[in-house]
């Protein structure tokens, strides 16, 4: 869900907007977009065991295994609102201690400018690792390149924790809209304004769990409200 109770914005007033998630996943990024009050219309991903999980999560969803950077996907395709994505960028990503600008991985991202390009959405959302941050005003001059003066585009970095998430994440945010819709900047200084009405920390999410005592007597097997419950898990055969 993250931040995207903050795109309600996007809505008009009496139509639901729909949605294309391309490297779709399991579906967190459409979870949170049809928690807000979207329609999820497509999910796009070349890895079926994730594309089982979001055809269970989004059933009334059109779903897609294609490979985007080989796959001609437009065939498959109808008009949606707003098309989203997180495309694998690892080369990007802070806990790689290796990181390689030129990583291939990191091309993927082209793939989503290019299908942006091609479908045309009223709104379109990309979001990321913070490393891409430091290319920010590389990847905004490909979709520039690629679409014109007809988007306006503006990229942050935003924190889980200061929406409501009770977890020290920090993602990047490139939003994009037809020009005639939208202006970025003025969008843009409404998510960081709203960010400070929403400061949320663990605290607030452990408060309410009841208080655990341990057990006084050593080495048996005691389980009971005050000192808590074992439970195990174990994978299916």
């Amino acid at each position: 869900k993250l931040y995207v109770n903050i795109f309600i914005t996007f809505k008009y007033k009496h139509c639901m907007l729909t949605v294309s998630d391309f490297f779709c996943g399991c579906g967190g990024l459409s979870q949170g977009f049809r928690e807000a009050g979207f329609k999820i219309k497509t999910g796009v991903d070349f890895n079926k065991s994730f594309l089982e999980t979001y055809s269970y999560n989004f059933p009334e969803a059109n779903v897609l295994n294609l490979d985007l950077s080989k796959d001609n996907f437009l065939k498959e395709m109808q008009y949606s609102d707003i098309v989203i994505g997180g495309p694998p960028c690892q080369g990007f990503s802070n806990a790689n201690r290796q990181r390689i600008i030129d990583d291939p991985r990191n091309i993927l991202y082209k793939n989503f400018v290019e299908l942006v390009a091609e479908l045309r959405p009223n709104f379109f959302i990309m979001e990321n690792v913070r490393g891409m941050m430091n290319k920010s005003e590389e990847i905004i001059s490909d979709f520039e390149e690629n679409l014109g003066t007809e988007y306006k585009i503006t990229s942050m970095l935003l924190n889980a924790k200061d929406y409501g998430i009770p977890q020290n994440r920090v993602r990047f945010f490139l939003i994009g809209s037809s020009s005639k819709l939208f202006n970025g900047d003025d969008f843009k200084n409404k998510i960081i304004t709203k960010s400070k009405e929403n400061s949320f920390v663990l605290k607030d999410a452990l408060k309410n769990l009841p208080e655990l005592f341990p057990k006084k007597e050593k080495n048996k097997k005691i389980e009971n409200k005050k000192i808590g419950y074992k439970f195990s898990m174990h994978a299916s055969t």
